[in-house]
């Protein structure tokens, strides 16, 4: 037997000595692709999850937040009025609106109080009409109070006064308001954008960069 032949037959010994060896590592690896292939589908059905998740907590808690700024409808905050000693809030209101040529009358009040700590600056005065005729009357008429220090705004929620904040730091006065708890941005001289959540506010910035603000 030549050595030819010898290297021949341990050639071929090792070959059928690997051959299972070799099978079972194809075999792996093709257990691995599939596992790996699995792993990526689940990965993203996982996300899709999420995703819907979010969007039903976003949804369920913008529909909260409806309903608690539903319940405010007849409300409206009053700043900038001087507080005074044994005050009837009621009374300040009727005389503010007086001033402001809107006849209110005590049955049209159902309460009002101050709000917060007291300080240097006058408390904030909460106000709850009977009606949302008596609270829309002296709502329109707020700009009659320009320049004496006295302003009226609407009574947000916490997610809607955060949202509002937020969005006059990044816009300006005049181009973020609100009409009965419905936050407005005027970006261009198209109708304004309403937003009612974060991701509004993100998709709104995104799309109408404050910095290319055109009115």
């Amino acid at each position: 037997m030549s050595v030819d032949d010898l290297q021949l037959m341990i050639t071929q010994a090792v070959g059928a000595a690997m051959k299972p060896l070799q099978d079972s590592v194809n075999t792996l690896q093709l257990e691995i692709t599939s596992l790996r292939e699995t792993v990526e589908k689940l990965s993203e059905e996982l996300a899709d999850k999420d995703q819907q998740i979010q969007q039903l907590e976003t949804a369920v808690k913008v529909g909260l937040d409806e309903r608690e700024q539903y319940s405010r409808r007849n409300n409206v905050r009053i700043f900038g009025v001087k507080e005074q000693s044994n005050e009837d809030t009621n009374n300040l209101v009727i005389d503010l609106a007086k001033k402001m040529g809107v006849h209110l009358e005590h049955y049209h009040i159902d309460r009002s109080h101050r709000i917060g700590k007291a300080g240097e600056r006058p408390r904030p005065i909460i106000v709850k009409f009977v009606s949302y005729a008596e609270r829309s009357s002296l709502f329109s008429a707020k700009k009659r109070l320009k320049g004496t220090g006295v302003t009226i705004r609407e009574d947000l929620t916490k997610m809607r006064m955060d949202l509002l904040k937020t969005a006059v730091s990044h816009y300006s006065n005049n181009a973020v308001w609100t009409i009965d708890g419905v936050i407005l941005v005027k970006v261009n001289k198209d109708r304004p954008f309403r937003v009612r959540s974060d991701g509004d506010l993100n998709k709104l910035m995104k799309n109408h960069p404050p910095s290319e603000l055109q009115l």
